[in-house]
């Protein structure tokens, strides 16, 4: 039955699949002024479950100066749940602070701040494993948030 149903509605998933990464791609590589329909129901539903408040700001996105929050193209890095440790259903030690958002010693402020600051140095690879024959190209981008 499974095979049927792949047979018969094959086309539909691959384009839901190309339109995927067409969305990725357009919204990593856009302005924040021209993806704003999707960045303003993200920080709607965002307001609505935490409850903390967006202001746009053109060229840049959504932000929250309290809380220091960016809903902006250039959020498609690091993922904040990612920073704690999750005591939800079984325990997940994967942050470098801890479920009280305590330093766990694995990084100190100032070295933290050295790749999450304002302004931070990026380098941008065409590909993650080189041999050792190939000659590594990279080319370098400054980020300011």
């Amino acid at each position: 039955m499974l095979k049927n149903t792949l047979q018969k509605y094959w086309p539909l998933y691959a384009l839901t699949i190309v339109i995927t990464l067409l969305l990725r791609y357009f919204s990593k590589t856009t302005d924040s002024d021209v993806i704003i329909w999707m960045l303003a129901p993200t920080a709607r539903w965002v307001g609505i479950l935490s409850g903390i408040t967006f202001e746009y700001l053109p060229h840049k996105g959504y932000v929250s100066n309290f809380y220091r929050f960016l809903v902006a193209p250039s959020c498609a890095g690091i993922q904040l749940l990612s920073m704690q440790d999750y005591q939800g259903q079984g325990e997940a030690l994967i942050g470098w602070l801890d479920v009280f958002y305590d330093s766990k010693g694995i990084t100190t402020p100032e070295q933290f701040r050295a790749h999450h600051d304002t302004t931070v140095p990026l380098l941008r690879m065409p590909k993650y494993v080189w041999e050792n024959n190939e000659p590594f190209t990279a080319e370098m981008q400054l980020a300011h948030y």
